[in-house]
């Protein structure tokens, strides 16, 4: 009579749960990405692209937005872009830092720069 290990009786019931586990999650589950690296000015492009692309909502966090900028600034681009986003109809969010800055001679709120009035009356949302 063929003597069967009983550690082996107990793995076939694991190797059955993990083949059939693998046949559930298949290939054709998974999608595919593409992972760009954008630090540092190499995010400005992409930014744009993604701003100008906006079907639906943009929702975007903001560290500093100088309303002092040239026209080929890429603050300035961005900005211009988010009020192009909301002609179109596009939903605009952004969270910003509290202050200007930490400097105690300057503790004017975001809130009151004019560069952001001009984004709430195109009815952007600023936290």
């Amino acid at each position: 009579m063929l003597k069967i290990n009983k550690s082996f009786l107990f793995l076939i019931p694991i190797l059955a749960v993990l083949l059939t586990t693998a046949t559930l999650y298949s290939a054709d589950d998974f999608v595919s990405s593409k992972v760009k690296d954008i630090s540092d000015r190499s995010y400005e492009p992409a930014v744009i692209q993604l701003l100008d692309n906006a079907k639906n909502s943009i929702v975007i966090s903001m560290y500093s937005i100088s309303s002092r900028t040239k026209a080929k600034n890429p603050v300035k681009l961005l900005l211009n872009d988010l009020f192009e986003a909301r002609e179109r109809g596009v939903s605009v969010t952004l969270y910003l830092n509290t202050r200007l800055s930490d400097n105690a001679e300057s503790k004017v709120p975001y809130a009151e720069s004019p560069v952001f009035k001009e984004l709430a009356d195109a009815g952007c949302t600023i936290h």
